[in-house]
């Protein structure tokens, strides 16, 4: 199970992966989290893990955990952000804007060219741009 710490480390953890120079502050996130070594692939499939076994997380939880799948811009989850995209749209919007958003950095276009993305809040135009995209993929 990730706690919010550990997830919030995570997203540190993928963007010092990613080359980004981490502050003081976000450094000491990662390495009380204990992931200043782990392999950012390892870590994304921790993750996916955690989404995948543990009973029913909270929103807030499966939030964060896409929040921070989206910063480690694997390629190799783009079918796993699509399958949960597909449930989140009947279930829960605020998790489905975060899957929006991590398909959105891997340059995916979720929302209609011109826009790059709508409010978290705007949940009909989040819904509408969702099923056209995955529509689309099929």
């Amino acid at each position: 199970m990730f706690s919010y710490s550990q997830l919030e480390a995570a997203v540190y953890r993928f963007e010092m992966a990613n080359g980004r120079r981490l502050t003081p502050y976000e450094f000491d996130c990662v390495a009380a989290a204990g992931l200043e070594n782990i392999d950012p692939c390892d870590l994304a499939d921790n993750i996916c893990s955690y989404l995948e076994t543990s009973p029913q997380p909270l929103s807030e939880s499966r939030s964060a955990a896409f929040f921070a799948l989206g910063k480690s811009y694997d390629t190799r989850l783009l079918q796993y952000f699509r399958h949960h995209l597909a449930h989140e749209i009947h279930s829960d919007m605020a998790v489905a804007y975060q899957i929006m958003i991590a398909l959105d950095n891997l340059a995916e276009p979720v929302w209609k060219v011109g826009t790059s993305s709508f409010s978290f809040d705007e949940t009909e135009l989040n819904h509408e741009a969702a099923t056209r995209y995955l529509a689309e993929c099929v």
